[in-house]
C-alpha cells in the first residue's frame, strides 16, 4: 500500500525536483554571477635567459612589455579574491622567434578551477637581443654646489679610478664618461663619502639602462676643502743697466698679489711670494725689461693656488731709463782740504765762490737733491802718494775734489781745482 502511494505520481515528483534544482541554479547565478575584470601591474618572469646569455649576447625588454594587465573571467566571489599576487605571468625565452617575440603565459596560483578565462592584455613580450660589449672607463670626479666663502676645493682623491662596464652594445658604445659626483655645499671641512657612479654620453645625457652591470656601483671619494688668503707677491731685480741708464724704481707684476689655499696652519706662515732677484736680470738693459716669471716654482710646502685655473704664470715689469745730467755749483766753503804736509798751508788760486760739478743720476734723483747738503773733500796726501812726490814745495798744484753724493748720483767728469801751496809763516 505505502510502496504504491510512494510511486503514486511519479512523474510529477521528478519534474518537481528538477525545477526546484533549476531555480536553485538561477538564484546561484543571480547572487554570484560570471564577471570580468583586470588586474594590472604583473610582472613578467622571464624563463630560460641563459639561451641567449650562453651566446655571449643581452636582451632588453622593449615597450614595457615586462609588466602586464591581464583580463579575468570567474565568478564575483572568486574575483574578489583574487589579486595580482595570485597571477603569474612567464615568458620562455626558447620560445622566442625571430622577430623577437615571445608569448606570454599567464596563470592563478588560486581559485584555477574556478577561472573561466585568464588571458593577458598583451600576448607577447618584445626582446631586442644583441651583442654583449665589455669597456672600461676612467672615474671623473665632479664636484657639486658652492663652498662656503673662503674655502676651495684641494685635492680630489678615489678609491677606485677605473670601472669595468659590460651590457648591449649599443648602450656601452654611448658611453662618454662614468662620474663619481660630490657635493660641497656649505662645506669648510674635509669630505669623505661614497657616492654612486653615473655613466653619461657625450651630450652629457645620463645613461640609464637595467642591462649594464659594473662590477663596483659605488665609490669612496675624498675631497680636501681648503682656507684662502691674499697675498702679495714680492720681486727684486739683479745686474746692472747699461752705462748711462737706470733703474726708475718701476718693479710691478701682473698682478700684483695673488689667491693661494693651504691649511690653516700653512696659510699661517705665508706673508708673501718671494721671486728671487735673479729671476728678473737688468743686466745691460737700456729699457724696460718684461720677464715671465712662474710661480709655481716658489710656493712653499703645502701652499697651491686657490683657482684650480690659474697656472701660476706672471708678468713682471722692471723700469729701466736713461740717466740725465745736471750742471750744479758747490760752494768752495764746503771743501775741506785733508793731507797737507806740516808747516805748510794751501788756498784756493781759482775766481769765484763755487765750482760746477756734472752730476748724472736718475731723472726723480736729481729733482730730488739738494745742492746745499753736499760737501767735498781734497785729500793733498793721496794726491801726492799718486803723483809720487816725495817732498812738497811751494807751488800750485790742480788736485781732485771729491764730492759727498748721495746713492743713486754719481760725477760725470771729474772735478779738479788749482791750489796753493806754501809754507806756513810763523
Amino acid at each position: 500500500m505505502k510502496r504504491n502511494s510512494l510511486m503514486k505520481n511519479l512523474g510529477l515528483k521528478i519534474l518537481a525536483l528538477m525545477i526546484s534544482f533549476m531555480l536553485w541554479l538561477v538564484v546561484v547565478n543571480i547572487s554570484d554571477p560570471v564577471a570580468t575584470t583586470t588586474i594590472s601591474g604583473i610582472s613578467v618572469e622571464v624563463l630560460n635567459s641563459d639561451v641567449i646569455t650562453d651566446q655571449g649576447k643581452v636582451y632588453e625588454v622593449l615597450e614595457g612589455t615586462d609588466t602586464i594587465t591581464v583580463s579575468v573571467s570567474a565568478k564575483r566571489t572568486v574575483l574578489d579574491s583574487l589579486t595580482k599576487e595570485n597571477i603569474k605571468a612567464t615568458a620562455d625565452l626558447e620560445n622566442l622567434d625571430e622577430d623577437g617575440n615571445v608569448r606570454i603565459k599567464v596563470e592563478s596560483n588560486r581559485y584555477s578551477e574556478s577561472i573561466e578565462s585568464i588571458k593577458p592584455k598583451i600576448e607577447y613580450l618584445k626582446v631586442n637581443v644583441e651583442d654583449m660589449a665589455k669597456s672600461q672607463f676612467v672615474i671623473t670626479p665632479v664636484i657639486t654646489g658652492e663652498i662656503v666663502d673662503g674655502y676651495v676645493v684641494g685635492n680630489i682623491t678615489l678609491d677606485e679610478n677605473v670601472v669595468r662596464v659590460s651590457g648591449p652594445e649599443s648602450v656601452i658604445s654611448k658611453i662618454s664618461k662614468v662620474v663619481a659626483e660630490v657635493s660641497v655645499s656649505n662645506m669648510s671641512s674635509n669630505i669623505r663619502t661614497s657616492v654612486e657612479l653615473k655613466l653619461y654620453d657625450a651630450e652629457d645625457n645620463l645613461i640609464s639602462n637595467r642591462n649594464i652591470t659594473k662590477n663596483i656601483s659605488n665609490v669612496n671619494i675624498s675631497v680636501e676643502v681648503l682656507a684662502t688668503k691674499e697675498v702679495p707677491i714680492n720681486l727684486a731685480t739683479s745686474g746692472t743697466p747699461a752705462e748711462g741708464y737706470g733703474l726708475t724704481g718701476v718693479l710691478i707684476s701682473d698682478p700684483e698679489t695673488i689667491l693661494v689655499a693651504g691649511s690653516q696652519t700653512a696659510l699661517a706662515k705665508i706673508s708673501a711670494i718671494n721671486v728671487p732677484d735673479t729671476v728678473v736680470s737688468v743686466e745691460g738693459a737700456i729699457g724696460d725689461v718684461v720677464a715671465a716669471v712662474n710661480l709655481n716654482d716658489y710656493l712653499p710646502d703645502g701652499i697651491q693656488f686657490a683657482d684650480a685655473e690659474e697656472n701660476g704664470k706672471i708678468v713682471v715689469t722692471a723700469g729701466v731709463s736713461a740717466k740725465e745730467t745736471k750742471v750744479v755749483e758747490i760752494s768752495r766753503s764746503v771743501i775741506t782740504i785733508n793731507g797737507m804736509p806740516d808747516s805748510y798751508e794751501a788756498s784756493f788760486t781759482t775766481d769765484g765762490d763755487t765750482i760746477s760739478a756734472e752730476l748724472i743720476a736718475m731723472p726723480d734723483v736729481l729733482e730730488k737733491l739738494d745742492v746745499s747738503t753736499l760737501t767735498a773733500i781734497i785729500d793733498f796726501k793721496a794726491y801726492m802718494e799718486e803723483k809720487e812726490i816725495v817732498q812738497v814745495r811751494e807751488s800750485n798744484y790742480v788736485v781732485p775734489v771729491t764730492i759727498q753724493l748721495p746713492e743713486g748720483v754719481e760725477l760725470k767728469n771729474p772735478v779738479n781745482i788749482s791750489i796753493k801751496v806754501s809754507e806756513k809763516k810763523e
